[in-house]
């Protein structure tokens, strides 16, 4: 591939780029829409970032519900992976989306994602999530 020669994240970038183009001519909610073109200039302008936690994908995009954070990890899911975790004092502790939705609606013990190991005195405050770039568009 030649340096002039776009990689796949910025063509996924240009495609989200695109969507919001549209979004704003289309007369789309003005604050969510701000929320989007945050994150997206903040990853085109650091490209080498590919590890976004919840409170910095906050930060970046100046939201402060979840509704809009939701919104915009769906509007981002072409170039972020969600990874849902089990936070412990020691390290987090990586499960499926499955384990925590099936914890959040029917209060069941999440599962680890490597071993099926049940995690044992889970408490629900501790269940969360981050995003990372998909490590495809990196290649």
């Amino acid at each position: 591939m030649s340096s002039k020669d776009p990689n796949k994240l910025q063509i996924e970038l240009n495609r989200l780029q695109s969507r919001l183009d549209l979004l704003v001519a289309y007369g789309h909610d003005k604050n969510i829409v701000e929320a989007y073109g945050h994150l997206l200039a903040h990853i085109k302008s650091t490209p080498s970032e590919t590890y976004f936690p919840i409170v910095k994908i906050m930060q970046i995009a100046k939201i402060n519900d979840t509704e809009s954070l939701l919104s915009i990890v769906e509007f981002f899911s072409s170039v972020l992976d969600v990874v849902y975790v089990y936070l412990t004092h020691d390290s987090d502790i990586e499960i499926s989306a499955e384990s925590y939705f099936d914890t959040i609606e029917n209060g069941s013990n999440p599962r680890e994602l490597l071993t099926g190991k049940v995690i044992d005195k889970f408490q629900l405050d501790r269940l969360s999530f981050y995003c990372r770039i998909n490590h495809q568009l990196l290649a």
